[in-house]
């Protein structure tokens, strides 16, 4: 991300493990308190794009809200570049 306050753009793939021990039914990706996607089942492999502008955590719920895995996303930043000045711009004499 170029500076903060920015747009981050990311590509999150998740892929089920082997053996599966998710449980049957409804599965639902949460980022923070915001639904994104739900599925039936999962699947074996999903790939989507997301947008932050801050730090956020990442869900899968159950349909009945049990937490199945969370990781928190860390939004990075540039410092800005801005130079400073080595000396006043004008002078009296």
């Amino acid at each position: 991300m170029d500076h903060a306050g920015s747009v981050c753009q990311m590509q999150i793939t998740i892929s089920e493990t082997s053996p599966p021990s998710l449980p049957a039914g409804r599965l639902c990706l949460f980022l923070d308190t915001r639904k994104q996607k739900c599925w039936d089942s999962m699947p074996k492999h999903s790939t989507f794009k997301i947008s932050l502008k801050q730090d956020t955590w990442l869900y899968i719920k159950t349909g009945r809200d049990d937490v199945l895995f969370s990781q928190q996303l860390f939004v990075k930043s540039e410092k800005s570049r801005v130079r400073q000045r080595v000396r006043s711009p004008w002078s009296l004499f």
